[in-house]
């Protein structure tokens, strides 16, 4: 049994919907780890108009095409496209939402021996805090993110409106929004 090339276009579809939610719930990821300090004007670029404008784009093309189909009676076609809008954000929140694909947990794994060091004699101490806002100042709140090494079990605890979630070992991440 051959596949159609119609077929083919209906599969590719589906894939470039969670494709695009996967790259696009990365992005979002990398700059939760990527300090502001750091080529800023990208950031903002990417955070302000790169991801959501990538998301807007081509979920109003899948609609556009799947709306074309629906009038030209080509059922499957359109089965696909609504199929690939639903991928993208069931692949976004999967992303976003799953600890493996967190960056401070990899970079935690990576970097333990000399993080571990840092820590020292300490029973709990903030080793490391990035500044990671995105958008512009005023409109966005800001964002910052400690890594804690606590020999205790922190984890949920919570400071202000700020929790902590463990991410490795004795590592704990803790957001800050201001």
């Amino acid at each position: 049994m051959s596949i159609r090339p119609a077929d083919t276009w209906r599969v590719r579809r589906m894939a470039i919907g969670g494709v695009l939610g996967f790259v696009c719930a990365t992005a979002i990821r990398a700059l939760d780890f990527w300090p502001v300090q750091r080529a800023s004007d990208l950031r903002a670029f990417l955070g302000l108009l790169g991801v959501p404008l990538l998301l807007i784009v081509t979920l109003i093309a899948l609609l556009v095409a799947a709306l074309v189909s629906l009038y030209r009676s080509q059922f499957r076609r359109m089965a696909s496209s609504f199929v690939a809008i639903a991928l993208v954000p069931l692949c976004f929140l999967t992303v976003v939402r799953a600890p493996i694909f967190d960056p401070w947990l990899w970079y935690v794994i990576l970097n333990k021996s000399r993080l571990d060091a840092a820590a020292g004699a300490y029973t709990q101490t903030i080793i490391e805090e990035r500044d990671v806002s995105i958008g512009l100042v005023g409109l966005n709140p800001g964002h910052s993110i400690e890594l804690i090494y606590s020999e205790s079990n922190i984890d949920g605890q919570t400071t202000g409106n700020s929790p902590t979630t463990h991410l490795y070992g004795n590592f704990y991440r803790r957001d800050e929004f201001f």
